[in-house]
């Protein structure tokens, strides 16, 4: 930022870095599609992102009540700045990646939802997001919230993990 408040970066910059993210995007979302898991399962789904985030600069903090849930958290200070990335599939629900409905296996979990897509372009955003605060040396926190089975209501707001924000 200048001195007089104006960020630095041009709008032509950021659509730049944006495009960059672009394949990191469709890589987790597809990775995403082709391993469905479905709530209170999701390992790889987590795994994939906190490994990323990880390499992006973030820390990772996980949840121990919930082994697929944890947030990622960049910088530090106000404002606080939340994410939310959701991974899970739903039971019933597999589905190749085609418009005519056809299962990759019967009876086993898919993306109804779009998680795929909401995961994917949440974790992007956040990447984004970060780049974008350290580049032009804005303060404040970016958190990352890793969002497994949220279908269950089960979990970070009855463990006051969203009480940060």
């Amino acid at each position: 930022m200048d001195g007089k408040g104006e960020v630095d970066m041009t709008k032509k910059e950021m659509l730049g870095q944006m495009e960059e993210l672009r394949s990191t995007c469709v890589d987790i979302c597809t990775n995403l599609w082709n391993n469905p898991e479905s709530g209170g399962n999701e390992q790889k789904s987590a795994d994939m992102i906190r490994e990323l985030l990880h390499h992006e600069g973030f820390v990772i903090v996980n949840e121990e009540h919930l082994p697929h849930a944890f947030y990622a958290e960049y910088g530090s200070g106000k404002p606080v700045i939340a994410v939310l990335g959701e991974y899970d599939a739903l039971p019933g629900l597999s589905q190749k990646c085609q418009i005519t409905k056809e299962p990759v296996t019967p009876g086993a979990a898919g993306h109804g939802c779009g998680h795929n897509l909401l995961g994917a372009g949440a974790v992007t955003g956040a990447i984004m997001i970060k780049r974008f605060l350290e580049q032009e040396g804005i303060p404040g926190t970016l958190r990352f919230y890793g969002c497994p089975e949220e279908e269950l209501l089960s979990g970070k707001s009855k463990n006051g993990i969203l009480s940060y924000v």
